[in-house]
């Protein structure tokens, strides 16, 4: 019995011999047996090396050693690394999400976790400071400080930013609604702990138009209408440590912008956008004349100052000067109503039309605008104010009334 079996198991390795024998012959090749008796690691293994952009379908694009969607991936939408946060990713471009459906807020700030805005509480005659978290209110918005100032602006659409923070303190302007103050001034507050005893205000003779945080340590630069501007350290402004500044003064002076070493500001008797020192008193005799013509909103990054004129037309120029003449961003750009810059872009609201949910987000590249205009968000119901903060882009909607009403909303964009 065992030699049959024998024969026959010799006579199986003979035949499947022959069989290798006859395709090596063809001009096949193989590889050798492996040796069992040795471990062999490149095939024993699986390969841990991260894997080639090729190894990708068609449509997908390596990012961290995965595969991913840049058209509607929220965590690399558009690129690699270009996070949605909460909001959705369409076509490669991160949506539009609301933080908050609110009356009317004029004012908006963002800092860490959190954003803030001003709301015009017009049923009670007086406004309110609230906060949410950036990734929505949930599960309602925190007051930060109720309804003992007015918000009234002299101007309308009001101009420039009326709401600042560093994320420990908040600095807005309002009206104080308990002595019946006439004038808009500089309140100050800790985020923390913020109430009516532990605010600060800068009185001014006349209604404070616009904010401005620059120079280091951080200040605080206001220009009023009938005055000329003034500064506090920022966060802790009161009547008792705020300077004035000489400026050209008239009831059209509005914009201010300020960065690490200057203060930019219009000087509407020649028509031109100024810049000065910070640290000089006497700005109205010792500032250098940048360009023309003047400005409605001034945001400047360090290098580059930027500027609204005639409420539709942007404008670039660098902070060292640009021998009187700005490069022209955009123009016919209808209700201007707010502007900030980075390293990179220009951002500007447009208002809309009354009693039309028409307006929208708008930016330039700079320094030149290449590429041309871009548009970031439609539809929106009178935008009236910009924030930047860790590379996302929020605004407030003063909402709608008349017509078709719609109602103020805080929202953001990732960038």
């Amino acid at each position: 019995m065992v030699f049959a079996m024998s024969i026959r198991l010799t006579s199986f390795l003979i035949a499947t011999l022959s069989v290798v024998t006859a395709c090596v012959g063809d001009g096949a090749t193989t590889a050798p047996m492996p040796d069992a008796s040795v471990a062999d690691s490149s095939t024993a293994l699986p390969d841990s090396s991260p894997p080639d952009a090729s190894v990708c379908s068609p449509g997908l694009t390596l990012c961290g050693g995965k595969c991913a969607d840049l058209t509607m991936g929220a965590a690399n939408c558009g690129s690699c690394g270009h996070d949605c946060g909460d909001a959705m990713c369409s076509n490669g471009n991160c949506s539009v999400a609301t933080i908050a459906n609110v009356d009317h807020p004029v004012g908006v700030a963002a800092a860490g976790t959190a954003v803030f805005w001003l709301a015009d509480d017009r049923a009670n005659n007086f406004g309110n400071l609230d906060t949410c978290p950036i990734v929505g209110c949930t599960p309602q918005l925190i007051r930060v400080v109720n309804g003992d100032f007015d918000i009234n602006f002299p101007l309308n659409p009001h101009t420039g930013p009326v709401l600042l923070t560093d994320g420990t303190y908040l600095q807005w302007i309002a009206k104080d609604a308990t002595v019946g103050n006439p004038n808009n001034d500089a309140y100050s507050c800790p985020i923390v702990g913020c109430d009516h005893y532990s605010r600060g205000v800068a009185q001014t003779p006349d209604d404070v138009t616009q904010l401005a945080v620059g120079g280091s340590p951080r200040k605080l630069f206001f220009r009023y209408t009938l005055g000329s501007a003034r500064t506090c350290p920022f966060g802790t402004c009161n009547n008792g440590n705020q300077t004035n500044i000489s400026l050209p003064s008239d009831q059209n002076a509005v914009s201010i912008a300020a960065d690490l070493t200057n203060l930019y500001f219009d000087d509407p008797f020649k028509s031109t956008v100024n810049s000065c020192p910070i640290g000089t008193a006497n700005c109205a005799g010792k500032s250098v004349s940048l360009f023309s013509p003047g400005s409605q909103f001034l945001a400047s990054n360090g290098t580059i100052l930027v500027a609204v004129s005639g409420g539709q037309s942007v404008f670039a120029c660098a902070t060292t000067g640009c021998t009187g003449q700005p490069t022209t961003l955009a123009s016919n750009q209808p209700n201007i109503t707010a502007l900030v810059v980075d390293a990179q872009n220009a951002y500007f609201a447009l208002g809309g039309s009354p009693g039309q949910a028409n307006g929208e987000i708008r930016s330039c590249a700079l320094p030149d605008c290449k590429g041309g205009v871009k548009s970031l968000a439609t539809g929106l119901a009178a935008p009236n104010s910009l924030a930047l903060s860790n590379n996302v882009l929020f605004w407030s909607n003063g909402g709608i009334t008349g017509g078709q009403p719609v109602p103020g909303s805080i929202q953001k964009l990732s960038l």
